[in-house]
């Protein structure tokens, strides 16, 4: 695609530590007896290159995983120095004065310090070209394309194995975007593929209208839809001209009319989502989406699809946004918001790694996933209170998944809604799509139990370990039965620069000791010691976790508001976007249920405003 100017994307430096030898791996610590060439900077590599190996070499043993004031930790690009520019300002001062690396850490020659230096006020300076793009762009998905084409021609269309991974990034852009050389074929071959799977002689044999005037009015209809609303009269005179001109050439008004929404097809204006970008600038009124914009961010949010005419014709009139409480009513109630509800739910809670392991069969597995899909689905189509996810009395079960958890009374393989009124099962913290993700079969994880809630429900993720930490701590103790590994976690939690965190992590993962790797209860006796939490709270079961996160309900709030309104904008979130996700949890306090979530995020200043920065 077209972007102001080559984006480089280097990799994380963590990610870079494979790039250096066995010794760098190790740290500073590590290093320091280690012999050093006068420069680890070779000419082959461009400065480009060169510049995140010698940040890994000389700066990821202190800035990284916490371990400072000044974390260096992810994508070195010139979006994270545009994020996190008051950081770059500070090793662009410490580079000049020579005040780091320490004294007794290795040190960089002085051709590589003036690299670093060099490569950070270019980057710099590149920002300031930022200012020319007015378009913010990201391609459609798979799901979004097959959606699309499903919408506009009625043509079922499933992405082949080669088709284009998902671009999941908004990028600026000066103009509107291209696709690039290696990716057009298999756009050409799938519209090739969509167009020919329809019958356009039948369609316009039914029409009342001349079948020339009949495949132009179809043609304006679909182009509108597939560009959003938005269809400049030079485009529209240019793909009537394909029809007009097959027809001069004494072909069929069918074949023009492939021949025009090929183009459809193929055009930035459709394979991209593309808005008009804001200033940092900008004033209220002015950074806020057009109608038609809105119109293309409800419908992809809802339906990963295109607007329909509904939705467009408010668009027109202005008045989309003071309606949006029932057209989001409406879309909600459209079969095409089922799937983006279920697509929600995997990406929220991680869902392509139920039973990482791969130890229990296939049709156990998918029912798990497809247990949590049908809750979190169900509570989004009943508008039920989204509390239910914490401490629900029912589940979906079919046949399979209700003897795996020990339900009698639940026959053959569909999945239904089950009570589990008096059992300890219901709410996310019970289900085998989540026990299955953090252990396996003879292990259950209490700590990636504990992380994962902290993650996901409550919206407060642990810091990453030292990497020392890693090596086998807990090996030895697989499979030696909770007695043991209570023992070791205890010890963990005696280690000064392990109690902080682990205190919370464990006594969260602990509380759900009598469920085993496999999501099946197995009633342990209890533990003479468990991890007091930070507060001075101690779990002992999962009912007491249950009200825990009960209790906690704002935190939850803001966290699953603010996974809603990353799936609703397709980024990640920014600091900018905090006020908003923490105004949707204040307003859905009271009556927390999903449509009153759900509006709230669509009526944020997030949701509501152009991106001045991607």
């Amino acid at each position: 695609m077209i972007r102001c100017r080559p984006h480089i994307r280097f990799p994380s430096l963590l990610a870079g530590l494979a790039l250096v030898s066995t010794q760098m791996l190790l740290g500073f610590d590590g290093m320091r007896d280690a012999p050093l060439s006068p420069s680890y900077v070779q000419a082959e590599p461009t400065v480009m290159e060169q510049a995140p190996i010698l940040l890994v070499n000389y700066c990821a043993g202190c800035h990284q995983a916490g371990r400072s004031g000044i974390d260096l930790d992810g994508v070195v690009d010139r979006r994270a120095l545009r994020r996190d520019r008051h950081i770059w300002d500070k090793v662009l001062a410490v580079l000049h004065a020579e005040y780091m690396p320490p004294t007794k850490a290795p040190q960089p020659s002085a051709a590589d310090r003036q690299l670093l230096i060099r490569w950070i006020e270019e980057q710099f300076a590149s920002l300031q070209s930022d200012r020319d793009c007015r378009l913010v762009v990201r391609r459609l998905s798979r799901q979004e394309y097959a959606n699309a084409v499903r919408d506009l021609l009625g043509a079922l269309w499933q992405a082949p194995g080669d088709f284009p991974a998902d671009d999941t990034e908004w990028d600026l852009a000066p103009a509107l975007p291209v696709l690039p050389a290696s990716v057009q074929p298999h756009y050409e071959a799938a519209a090739d593929r969509v167009l020919a799977a329809v019958d356009f002689d039948a369609q316009l044999a039914t029409g009342d209208a001349d079948p020339q005037q009949g495949a132009q009015a179809f043609l304006a209809a679909v182009a509108r839809r597939a560009y959003r609303g938005q269809v400049p009269a030079d485009e529209t005179a240019r793909l009537a001209a394909i029809i007009d001109n097959a027809a001069g050439a004494g072909r069929a008004p069918a074949d023009g009319l492939r021949a025009a929404l090929r183009e459809v097809l193929l055009s930035p204006r459709f394979l991209f989502c593309i808005e008009q970008r804001a200033d940092a600038e900008s004033t209220s009124s002015s950074s806020t989406v057009s109608e038609y914009e809105l119109a293309a961010r409800l419908a992809t949010f809802l339906w990963r699809s295109v607007p329909d005419e509904a939705l467009l014709q408010l668009a027109d009139q202005g008045r989309l946004r003071t309606q949006l409480a029932e057209e989001t009513r409406r879309m909600l109630h459209d079969p095409r918001a089922a799937a983006p509800a279920r697509d929600f739910a995997g990406a929220w809670l991680v869902l392509d790694q139920v039973d990482a392991g791969y130890q229990l069969p296939v049709e156990l597995r998918r029912a798990m996933r497809q247990e949590t899909e049908s809750v979190v689905a169900y509570i989004i189509e009943q508008d039920r209170n989204v509390l239910e996810l914490i401490d629900a009395d029912y589940t979906f079960l079919n046949e399979a998944l209700a003897t795996h958890y020990g339900i009698t009374g639940v026959r053959g393989t569909e999945m239904r809604r089950v009570s589990v009124a008096g059992t300890p099962r219901g709410g996310l913290v019970t289900q085998g799509s989540f026990l299955t993700q953090t252990g396996t079969v003879g292990y259950a994880s209490p700590v990636q139990r504990g992380k994962w809630i902290m993650t996901n429900l409550l919206g407060t993720p642990p810091p990453p370990p030292p990497p020392e930490v890693l090596n086998g701590f807990f090996q030895p103790f697989k499979g030696s039965g909770p007695a043991s590994l209570h023992k070791v976690l205890a010890q963990h939690r005696a280690l000064s620069s392990c109690a902080q965190c682990h205190a919370q992590i464990d006594g969260l993962g602990l509380a759900l000791a009598d469920f085993d790797g496999t999501g099946t209860w197995r009633p342990q006796p209890e533990a003479e010691e468990l991890a007091v939490l930070p507060d001075g709270e101690t779990l002992h079961n999962v009912t007491e976790l249950k009200s825990y996160l009960l209790e906690r309900r704002e935190l939850f709030l803001r966290a699953l508001g603010g996974k809603l309104l990353y799936h609703a904008l397709g980024r990640k979130l920014q600091e900018r976007d905090r006020p908003a996700v923490e105004h949707v949890a204040a307003r859905v306090l009271p009556e927390p249920r999903f449509g009153n979530l759900l509006r709230e995020v669509i009526g944020s200043t997030s949701f509501q405003r152009r991106v001045w920065e991607p």
